[in-house]
């Protein structure tokens, strides 16, 4: 059975301050978990000068990567391994640790928070805005409308209309006009049922053109 090992240099002087020893025993307890393909592996962590620094970096893991309080992770270390950590300044090196760690995660928390906050603010703006292009959109509509069924009108009671093509010109019956107007007014409604903007400017500038060239 193969099993793998991994030697992590904890030099007893000033050890809780060697905050290198800690990360690199979470990251590769870390690592193997995110490796491994079974969930009924064990991890064994052992040190050659008794169980206070081995027992001080199993409750820093426990402490910054499950969210246990230190208070949890003693007691859990305790129960399992039988003996407890006897050393004050690890136990109290836990405590802060847990302090720390959980002022983190308020910190991440409230950041988050902050952002959501900010998000909803924008998405407001946004439909806001879009509300305000919409009723300017309408507006304009409206007015081009107007213009329209007054055009259609004209048409109507000026019978034929002689249009000036690329080539030669040609005549137009009233007939085929008022097919065409209806057809461009089916069209007009159609775009305005579907809402898009960008289809609505178009509409409109094709407009103002057309009736530019009538005059």
């Amino acid at each position: 059975m193969f099993i793998q090992y991994q030697k992590i240099n904890c030099p007893g002087r000033g050890f809780v301050e060697r905050t290198e020893c800690v990360t690199e025993f979470n990251k590769a307890i870390q690592d193997y978990i995110d490796k491994s393909d079974d969930e009924e592996a064990l991890i064994g962590v052992h040190c050659t000068n008794g169980v206070n620094r081995s027992g001080y970096l199993i409750c820093r893991f426990l402490i910054e990567h499950l969210g246990w309080s230190s208070h949890e992770a003693l007691d859990a270390f305790e129960r399992a391994r039988g003996y407890p950590i006897e050393k004050g300044s690890y136990v109290q090196a836990l405590h802060k640790a847990a302090i720390d760690s959980r002022n983190r995660r308020d910190v991440s928390d409230s950041d988050s928070e902050g952002h959501r906050r900010k998000s909803r603010k924008s998405k407001k703006k946004r439909e806001k805005d879009e509300m305000a292009n919409f009723s300017d959109s309408a507006s304009q509509m409206g007015s081009i409308m107007q213009q329209f069924f007054a055009q259609l009108q004209g048409d109507y009671e000026g019978g034929e209309e002689v249009e000036i093509g690329m080539e030669q010109p040609f005549v137009k019956s009233t007939a085929q006009k008022r097919r065409d107007r209806r057809q461009r007014m089916k069209n007009m409604l159609s775009v305005m049922k579907r809402g898009r903007f960008h289809e609505i400017q178009e509409m409109q500038r094709e407009f103002v053109a057309r009736s530019v060239i009538a005059r």
